[in-house]
């Protein structure tokens, strides 16, 4: 074989499946902004996995970060990670998120929140999200968003792709709850 030989085209082969399996399955998209810090930062690429949650294999669940349009410029996607799910009750006091209650134990969170918040009920069908970066976040919180729709989120972020320097898997929290 002249030019790309056996190896190169199984690499050929192998590139266009991949890139195959990541169209079907998720997208990758470029995080903006600081709101996700320390967790995901201005300029990294993400994959984005857009199936498993819609086909309800894998529900969306508190701590996953997720991908939705900002309502008031739906070009514009939002990175956030969920806190609420449908029924929970949300509020904010002296710099703590109170879940159903009880305070949350963030060790992801960028510093401590200014401003109170709540409380309120998310709505069957939708989640309420914070950026990790709660100082510098248009999240739940605000009216332009408000608890986000299930049907309106695109995707979980899943992978760090790029750079590569930072690890790449993005886990969920052990479990939002009360301290260690």
């Amino acid at each position: 074989m002249s030019g790309w030989g056996k190896a190169g085209i199984g690499v050929a082969v192998a590139v266009l499946l991949a890139a195959g399996v990541v169209s079907l399955l998720g997208g990758v998209i470029t995080v903006r902004g600081s709101s996700m810090r320390p967790a995901l930062r201005n300029g990294q690429k993400i994959l984005v996995e857009r199936v498993l949650y819609r086909l309800q294999l894998e529900p969306l669940q508190r701590g996953d970060i997720i991908v939705f349009p900002y309502p008031a410029d739906p070009k514009v996607l939002l990175v956030k990670r969920i806190i609420g799910l449908p029924g929970d009750m949300v509020a904010i006091r002296d710099g703590l998120v109170y879940l159903n209650g009880e305070p949350l134990y963030e060790p992801y969170v960028a510093g401590r929140m200014l401003g109170d918040y709540g409380p309120c009920q998310v709505p069957a069908g939708k989640v309420f999200v914070l950026g990790d970066n709660r100082n510098d976040s248009i999240d739940s919180r605000d009216p332009d968003v408000g608890c986000v729709s299930v049907r309106k989120v695109v995707g979980r972020a899943v992978l760090r792709i790029w750079p590569v320097r930072w690890f790449p898997v993005i886990r969920r929290p052990p479990a939002l709850g009360s301290g260690p």
